[in-house]
């Protein structure tokens, strides 16, 4: 008898799926692209024998690719099939796999939200990945984002299915003479927000405008008096500093959120960002293994990344405007922070309070120069931003599903 927990299957990493036609899979050339139904800043997701396991996001480990487990619920997102087929093989299932190791269950105990997975490749700007077709690699390629749609540029094509098949056209292979802006997907610097969530983003502050605007008159009285006053960005950590800087002197008002119940710091740091099981998981007998001191590094990140345990908002305004007037006053803190769970309460209910100036984290949070962050910069009457609000990634992670 076969012992089942020890049988070696494939692990991958998928990130998004969709359709070709026979047709399309047997006249695929390099220089082709192929989309999927899948937005760029939704999850990847990864797969067991191709069942699906949960989601995940693409990380860059030292020199290595590789992901992050960020659920253990799989998402369960299936791209419809455009339109009817007269047999199986007219229309063929499609994924675009950044990659994949071998593992047997055994290894997959432990493995959970936070573990990293090494795909056992080293990381280039020219990163390959492949598209698979019914199961079976068709072609590589360079992963690509159409407008909004993730997918791939053929760079090499491993095999030709059907030699002659009937005409027909499924909408994912993009004509060569299409207007649809195409551009290669930089996996340092990935999109983690769909363009949905951008927009639900920016209509919570409007929003919390409004509110600012009755509850700290005279705050709001040093904002831009635009409908629309704020502008939502996704970049850097770094690059939202360095914006900053360029525009004048700012000061921190640091928040966290400690989700529905009022939790002492460590409990909820415990059930917020706590690495039990399996912290890395690479495939055994590698021939591309982590380095010892990434591998190191990943041991400690539950120790490293307390940001991720504070879920911290950090509010910036700049020195000599009446934002940071109207800080400075008794209570003013606690007041902007009651306009901004106002803002954000037609979507999720954020438990926000400030963090004491005396702790470290309220002077200088540590969040890594590269991590993603939602930068929600406010106007003030000279047209410069006045107030900056970033969100880190890892503090919206939870509420991904309702921002979309």
């Amino acid at each position: 008898m076969s012992d089942f927990f020890h049988a070696k299957a494939v692990l991958s990493v998928g990130i998004g799926e969709g359709w070709l036609s026979s047709f399309e899979a047997g006249s695929l050339k390099a220089g082709d692209v192929v989309r999927t139904g899948h937005l760029a800043g939704r999850p990847s997701t990864l797969r067991f024998n191709g069942c699906e396991m949960g989601p995940c996001e693409v990380v860059v480990i030292g020199d290595m690719f590789g992901v992050r487990v960020t659920g253990t619920e799989p998402l369960g997102e299936v791209v419809a099939v455009p339109g009817t087929r007269d047999d199986l093989t007219e229309l063929l299932p499609t994924e675009v796999v950044l990659g994949s190791i071998r593992v047997s269950p055994a290894e997959l105990r432990g493995v959970g939200r936070n573990t990293i997975i090494s795909l056992g490749k080293p990381w280039s700007e020219s990163a390959d990945a492949e598209l698979w077709t019914a199961g079976i690699p068709l072609a590589r390629g360079i992963v690509v984002v159409i407008e909004e749609d993730m997918g791939i540029r053929i760079t090499q094509v491993l095999a030709r299915p059907f030699a002659e098949t009937d005409i027909r056209a499924s909408g994912f292979l993009l004509d060569p003479n299409t207007r649809r802006k195409v551009k290669d997907y930089n996996f340092k610097r990935p999109d983690k927000f769909t363009k949905i969530a951008i927009d639900n983003i920016l209509d919570t502050h409007c929003l919390f405008l409004r509110n600012l605007r009755i509850r700290l008159p005279a705050m709001a009285a040093g904002l831009s008096a635009n409908p629309y006053p704020a502008t939502v960005d996704q970049c850097t950590f770094e690059e939202a500093l360095q914006e900053m800087v360029k525009t004048g002197r700012f000061s921190l008002f640091a928040a966290e959120n400690l989700g529905r119940s009022r939790l002492d710091s460590r409990t909820a740091a415990e059930g917020r960002f706590a690495v039990h099981g399996t912290a890395l998981l690479e495939e055994e007998g590698t021939a591309h293994p982590v380095a010892p001191n990434v591998r190191k590094f990943i041991d400690e990140l539950g120790n490293i990344r307390d940001y991720v345990n504070r879920q911290p908002v950090l509010i910036y305004h700049r020195d000599g405007t009446p934002v940071q007037a109207a800080l400075g006053q008794a209570e003013g803190g606690e007041a902007l922070l009651s306009c901004l769970r106002g803002g954000w309460k037609n979507l999720v209910d954020l438990n926000l309070r400030p963090i004491p100036a005396d702790d470290p984290f309220a002077e200088k949070p540590w969040i890594p120069p590269q991590d993603m962050v939602v930068i929600v910069a406010f106007n003030g009457a000279d047209g410069k931003p006045a107030m900056v609000i970033v969100y880190p990634y890892l503090t919206l992670e939870p509420l991904m599903g309702v921002l979309g």
